[in-house]
């Protein structure tokens, strides 16, 4: 490629890979909740459309926890729950508050260990029932953000093995996640 082409195609370049990614490292966790094979992907154990969690607030015996990911970003439900998360079929639920300054369509990037569904502000974006690591694959979604405090609500399955996931959002501007509504 000549010199002239590749200063032509800089400004694009740049402008393509402007966008960097936001992963969220705080969220309120609620589970593990106990299912069977069959309903663990299909089954709403919360109304995830209505639900505003609330660090402390109980869904019967099971209290919203404050959850930190580690240095890769991963929020490991095993080691969170401990003990609590032995055996299969369970289901956890994360939620985490992301503040926009702007409305945006954006790109939000989710990994998982295993099957995960997403809710933006109670509208479901995505589900992908897989049984896979977090670092294997990433499901790219692209959200709506409105201007101010969005609620993001996770539901991840475990099958067995590892479970957890990590969450990020690319944007050309500044976002923060808090744990407080």
């Amino acid at each position: 490629m000549n010199i002239k082409r590749w200063i032509l195609l800089l400004p694009a370049f740049l402008f393509f890979n402007a966008h960097s990614a936001f992963f969220i490292r705080e969220w309120l966790v609620l589970g593990p909740i106990h299912s069977t094979a069959e309903l663990m992907f299909v089954k709403p154990y919360i109304n995830e459309e209505t639900l505003i969690p609330s660090y402390g607030e109980k869904f019967g015996s099971y209290p919203w926890k404050k959850a930190e990911s580690d240095d890769n970003n991963i929020v490991d439900f095993l080691k969170f729950f401990g003990n609590e998360a032995t055996g299969f079929n369970l289901v956890a639920y994360a939620c985490s508050y992301v503040y926009s300054d702007n409305e945006a369509v954006v790109r939000m990037n989710l990994s998982s260990d295993d099957g995960v569904q997403a809710w933006i502000n109670g509208l479901k974006v995505w589900q992908n029932n897989v049984y896979r690591g977090v670092s294997q694959e990433t499901d790219i979604i692209n959200i709506h953000l409105k201007k101010g405090l969005n609620r993001i609500i996770l539901k991840v399955n475990q099958d067995n093995g590892g479970w957890g996931f990590r969450c990020s959002i690319e944007s050309d501007f500044q976002l923060k996640a808090t744990v407080s509504n």
